[in-house]
Formats: C-alpha cells, sequence, structure tokens
C-alpha cells in the first residue's frame, strides 16, 4: 500500500499510528473554553495557563499554546480607543 502512494514504510505506518490516536487535547480544550466564556475571550495563553493551575490541571504552557491554536481558541485583541482633541475657538 505505501508504494502506492510513493512514501516509505515507516511514513506510512507512522501515518496509520497516529490516525488511530483519539484525540487526548479534547478535555484540554473544553476546559480552555470554559476559561474564555469566562473572561468574554480576553486572556491570553499565559492567564488560560494560570487559570488552568488554579483549577488543578498542570500542562506545560506551550502545550495551552498549541491547543488554543489547535481548536481556534485564540483571545480577541482589544483596540485601544483613541481622544481626540479639537481646538477651541473663542
Amino acid at each position: 500500500m505505501y508504494n502506492f502512494f510513493g512514501v516509505s514504510r515507516s511514513v506510512y505506518y507512522a501515518f496509520l499510528k497516529r490516525m488511530n490516536i483519539s484525540d487526548r487535547d479534547l478535555p484540554l480544550a473544553e476546559k480552555i473554553k470554559e476559561c474564555q466564556e469566562e473572561s468574554h475571550r480576553t486572556s491570553g495563553y499565559r492567564r488560560v495557563h494560570i487559570w488552568l493551575e488554579r483549577q488543578g490541571i498542570y500542562r506545560n504552557p506551550k502545550t495551552v499554546l498549541r491547543v488554543i491554536q489547535k481548536y481556534n481558541l485564540l483571545s480577541v485583541v482589544r483596540r485601544k480607543k483613541f481622544k481626540y482633541v479639537t481646538e477651541h475657538l473663542s
């Protein structure tokens, strides 16, 4: 079968192995989504990591960032509001 696709045997079987693994990031993604809903999607991965630790879930910050990017749970960028000064003509 791997000859048909033009890939090596090791690549083919590594791909099959990855296909059979269930998504182990899903429970973490659900907790991250809960955190983002509480903060109205204003928390970045560092705050989410701290929130998870307070909930008793200890994961590497890079893992948290990877899961956030994988499931598109990124925080919303807040725009700065500018105050415009107008001249008074007296």
